[in-house]
């Protein structure tokens, strides 16, 4: 046994660096997933443990080594994998988590979908998966976590509706009154989480009492469990749905309490602030005076505190509260708020104008829109790179001409050596051109082209963004072809583009 072990380590330590399905079938005709697990289990080194914990996440990567790993059935290796995943190191019990997020579909049509699961199969996971969302170790709760948000919007797709099993739904009302914070605050999350999906999920929580009970948990005594629950009760803002219920649950006058209350933590007061510029930027709450006065007080303070953090929750709140029309109003009747609010785009501090930029581009994006609202939109757009407001908003001016200042800005940051400000940039570039106005004003821009097809990209992320935008502009020419000077534009795009493929043609060609 002990040489089939040094065998079985030694066959692991060569195949490291597996590289595809064929090459775990190479290694599963020498051992099989049976021997490698019974090897995990009695080895006392601990290097051993993570190179082959490694290397079974690795082969798991392949549905050639996913299946026999983790789906076997056969009676012989069941318990072995169950001593895996009730063990009390949490180097091995961590293995199994880990590796079903290699490959969530596959694990849901396996033992979840009604076409291809068995009851004893879809039971037996459950009960695993409720395990490790139990676990005390951070890391794998957090991966059950996503492992069942992802296996019941599955379920959801493929209208299953798996939370009307009773089995699973009890698993969650069990753990909803775990002894454990940490854990209730998992299964709070991961109910308020799936609420959000459809409103028959929603419903069929509200049915159970589930959702009520998640949602209680902010009530807790507990100051530490009180934080982590305002995180993701502002959650229940992103769906109409949600919105109505929270607006009408008792729990919204513990939040507004404790989102006013100059002694509460501030983490607590930004995130209940965030889920308050949700409901009253929709209309789901209605704005009584002490409401409105409280809540842009609170505004109205963070934007002038010397603290980031201050200062960060109110770019963040700002952010929701203008994604909606409504919302934006308010905050244009506020100037002042607004005002010190674009000023935070001019921050030398680059996590405060990473900060911004994401939360401007929430302010332009496209959500409720109509186009007698654009003009506003411009006008906002307009004040991008300022921090004053020189006039208030007047619906007979047109403001598209008046953006020249606001893509100044934006080309500084995207043409910025820092990563950071060149994605925030595009994250608003990419808002914008959704608008004719943005549209038409980038295209007259003297450095759009060059920056569109020649620049180099400094990151996977900004190279997609900038493909994006490109692709939703060349869309576009059949719409605008009226307008000359975009059908310009979209012409000289497309032959700097043929270009640009021709010269890596060419000097791939000459490398060979």
């Amino acid at each position: 046994r002990i040489f089939e072990m040094s065998r079985i380590f030694e066959e692991v330590q060569r195949r490291r660096g597996i590289r595809n399905g064929e090459e775990v079938l190479e290694f599963l005709q020498v051992f099989t997933p049976k021997q490698v697990l019974e090897h995990l289990l009695l080895t006392k080194s601990d290097e051993e443990k993570e190179q082959i914990v490694e290397f079974v996440n690795t082969v798991c990567s392949f549905r050639e080594g996913y299946v026999p790993f983790l789906l076997e059935t056969n009676k012989d290796y069941v318990p072995v994998l169950e001593q895996i995943i009730l063990n009390e190191d949490e180097t091995l019990r961590g293995l199994v988590p880990k590796a079903l997020e290699k490959q969530l579909k596959l694990f849901y049509e396996s033992v979840y979908s009604k076409s291809t699961g068995s009851k004893e199969e879809t039971e037996r996971w459950t009960k695993y998966l409720f395990h490790f969302l139990c676990d005390r170790e951070t890391p794998i709760g957090l991966s059950s976590l996503r492992i069942l948000r992802k296996v019941i919007e599955l379920s959801v797709e493929e209208n299953t509706w798996l939370l009307e099993d009773g089995a699973f739904r009890d698993l969650i009302d069990i753990c909803l009154g775990h002894d454990d914070d940490v854990t209730r605050v998992r299964v709070m999350d991961l109910v308020i989480e799936v609420s959000n999906l459809s409103e028959a999920v929603f419903i069929q929580l509200l049915k159970y009492g589930l959702l009520d009970k998640a949602v209680d948990i902010y009530n807790s005594a507990d100051l530490l469990t009180k934080l982590a629950c305002v995180e993701i009760l502002q959650k229940l803002g992103d769906t109409q749905w949600n919105r109505k219920y929270i607006s009408e649950s008792a729990v919204l006058k513990s939040l507004i309490k404790d989102a006013f209350n100059p002694h509460s933590e501030f983490y607590v007061q930004k995130n209940v602030a965030a889920l308050l510029s949700k409901l009253i930027s929709r209309g789901a709450i209605k704005l009584n005076d002490a409401i409105r006065k409280n809540f842009f007080g609170l505004l109205d303070a963070c934007t002038q505190s010397r603290f980031r953090e201050e200062n960060e929750g109110a770019i963040e709140i700002v952010g929701y509260l203008g994604s909606t029309f409504e919302g934006l109003n308010m905050l244009l009747d506020r100037s002042a708020i607004f005002m010190r609010y674009l000023a935070f785009g001019l921050s030398t501090d680059i996590n405060i104008k990473r900060k911004f930029l994401n939360s401007f581009a929430i302010i332009m994006s496209k959500e409720g829109t109509t186009p007698k609202q654009e003009n506003k939109l411009a006008f906002v757009f307009s004040l991008l790179g300022s921090n004053s407001i020189s006039a208030v908003f007047n619906e007979d001016i047109e403001y598209a001409s008046t953006t020249a200042g606001a893509f100044n800005y934006l080309f500084n940051l995207l043409l910025s050596p820092f990563d950071d400000l060149e994605i925030g940039a595009l994250g608003i570039l990419r808002e914008i051109i959704n608008y004719e106005f943005g549209l038409f004003e980038f295209t007259k821009q003297p450095k759009s082209l060059e920056y569109l097809v020649k620049s180099h990209a400094k990151s996977k992320t900004t190279f997609d963004m900038k493909n994006e935008i490109k692709e939703k502009m060349l869309n576009e020419d059949s719409k605008f072809r009226g307008a000359k000077w975009f059908g310009v534009f979209v012409n000289t795009m497309k032959e700097m583009i043929q270009q640009n493929k021709r010269a890596v043609f060419i000097n791939t060609e000459a490398n060979h």
